[in-house]
């Protein structure tokens, strides 16, 4: 009988020596992440949910600080007490989390919460994070340096233009390679910081798809790719949640791109359609454009359509997400394409004006949703996304009474610094163009008049190209419109200062071939560095009818690589 049980104590310990090698984490290997979505609260003794459903284990995987803990109320954050604990290195000393990633995942998200608990004031507090993966691809093999300086007072103050502690702050350090089985997180205080650094919680979640270059696009809802006439490749329909597909077929008015529109994604449960991608790598600023075509033949105003583009860790206002249509109705019976450029160089909210989707967080969440003052859900057919044009860029639509943006990201002004002529506007499509609308509203210099548009650079810009956007409306020949254009900047030097005639006696029609067909004229590089520029319109001596413009253009010469 002894014998028996001695022998059964023998099969259990071996079958635990078993158990206990099967499940250890590898050798040198951190602590085990148990799964994505998740995270380490760091210097918790329990475990804590979040507002949406993610489990933050109390702290471990940890070597190095001292814990501490706070109280009270946190602004921009549900999850209070997420941030009420934290983990301190003291100066000079180091946090490591060393860590194995979930079993099979290769690359995860990997994000950092901060809150500043104690200074009231920017510079108090400097903080560096490095995160190494030892066996997996450079620069992660070696270590990447996520956070250099990071002053979380400032931070949060940038973020939520609101400057205060107390504040709950994430940090996105992008998607990570984690093949080689090993996660090293180190914190530390920068070497320039009058205090310790800390952190309140480390977040794991599962890599999102990488929108691969610029340009690219989604065939939303297409299971296959497709690359318009413009050599532009939309990957079959990735990054998607939400929706279901819907599909049509013909032609497809106002496009060359016909298939493109021929599947689309509808928000019929109203609970909205989400795409929540990784922007290209090194991409800190770039356009979103969306393309729409209904597959039902209804009334314009029928479906009122929504969209906002959020940018976690990116500046205020991406970061919080920037309503970028509000009830776009223009949607008008079936199969027509409708292209609506996002890159929202006019967009105004809070006082808060900005030029570019900033992106420098590396991820973006585009929601598509159903108004409620719409009869019929939200629809989309396409996403495209291509390099953002310099931040000098933009332009003065002659005789317009609003904002809008070309289809190649160009913000164009309502008819603003102009003097003396008068404006006009006509409709019907342009020809050799994408942006029709550009070319319909007019300043006229009748003869012996002059249009000029005073243009003031942007700060620290000495050089600008500078084009100009003609159409030729009325005539239907030759030599019947005869345009000057003298460009002058007085506080330049010579010439620019008395003036460079960059087109005389132009002839629309004669140059684009044809009447409602946009002209486009390259001026070139003008010195600035005197301040504002003058453009001056006025017929040519012999020209039978008065001068026209219909846009100028601009951008500084440095950014256009002049």
């Amino acid at each position: 009988m002894i014998r028996l049980i001695k022998q059964s104590l023998y099969i259990g310990m071996a079958a635990l020596l078993l158990l206990v090698t099967l499940t250890a984490a590898p050798a040198g290997a951190g602590t085990l992440i148990p799964g994505l979505p998740g995270g380490i609260d760091a210097g918790a003794t329990a475990a804590y949910t979040t507002a949406d459903g993610v489990t933050f284990e109390a702290d471990y995987g940890r070597s190095g600080g001292v814990v501490r803990t706070s109280s009270g109320d946190i602004a921009y954050t549900q999850d209070d007490a997420l941030y009420h604990s934290r983990v301190v290195a003291p100066m000079g000393q180091e946090i490591t989390y060393q860590l194995s990633p979930p079993p099979g995942v290769t690359e995860m998200r990997i994000m950092g919460h901060f809150n500043e608990h104690h200074h009231e004031s920017a510079g108090r507090r400097l903080i560096d994070v490095q995160i190494r993966c030892p066996g997996s691809a450079e620069p992660w093999n070696s270590g990447v340096r996520v956070e250099e300086e990071l002053d979380i007072f400032a931070a949060a103050a940038d973020t939520y233009i609101d400057s205060k502690r107390n504040l709950g702050l994430v940090r996105y350090w992008g998607e990570v390679d984690v093949s080689g089985g090993e996660v090293e997180i180190t914190i530390s205080a920068n070497a320039a910081s009058p205090d310790a650094a800390l952190i309140s919680a480390i977040e794991f979640g599962e890599a999102l798809p990488r929108i691969p270059s610029l340009p690219s696009g989604i065939n939303v809802g297409s299971d296959s790719t497709y690359t318009t006439a413009d050599g532009v490749t939309f990957e079959a329909d990735y990054g998607r949640s939400g929706g279901e597909v819907r599909t049509s077929s013909g032609d497809i008015l106002e496009t060359e791109d016909d298939p493109l529109y021929h599947t689309l994604v509808e928000d019929i449960q109203e609970d909205g359609i989400v795409y929540h991608l990784a922007v290209p790598h090194g991409v800190t600023r770039m356009q979103i454009i969306g393309h729409f075509s209904d597959y039902l033949d209804l009334e314009a105003g029928s479906r009122w359509i929504d969209v906002v583009i959020r940018c976690p860790g990116s500046a205020y206002p991406w970061n919080r997400g920037v309503l970028v249509e509000d009830e776009m109705t223009y949607l008008d019976g079936a199969n027509k394409a409708l292209v609506r450029n996002w890159w929202s160089g006019w967009w105004r909210s809070e006082n808060v004006e900005w030029t570019n989707i900033d992106v420098s967080g590396g991820e973006v969440e585009i929601r598509i949703s159903t108004d409620p003052d719409g009869h019929y859900p939200a629809l989309i057919s396409a996403l495209k996304f291509a390099e953002a044009p310099p931040e000098s860029a933009g332009g003065v639509n002659a005789g317009a009474n609003y904002y809008n943006i070309t289809e190649g990201g160009i913000v164009f002004s309502d008819d603003t610094g102009r003097s003396g002529g008068f404006t006009r506007s006509s409709s019907g499509e342009i020809e050799n163009t994408r942006d029709d609308w550009l070319y319909r509203s007019r300043a006229v210099a009748p003869i012996g008049e002059t249009v000029t548009y005073r243009i003031t650079p942007p700060q620290g810009i000495t050089r600008m190209q500078f084009r100009g956007h003609f159409n030729e409306h009325h005539h239907q020949s030759a030599g019947r419109r005869l345009v000057d254009v003298l460009i002058r900047c007085q506080g330049s030097p010579e010439p620019w200062h008395s003036g460079v005639v960059v087109e005389a006696a132009l002839d629309i029609f004669a140059s684009a071939g044809n009447r409602n067909t946009a002209l486009l004229r390259d001026w070139g590089a003008v010195d600035v560095s005197g301040g504002d520029v003058e453009v001056i319109l006025s017929a040519s001596s012999d020209s039978p009818d008065a001068a026209l413009i219909n846009a100028i253009e601009y951008v500084g010469a440095d950014d256009d690589g002049s």
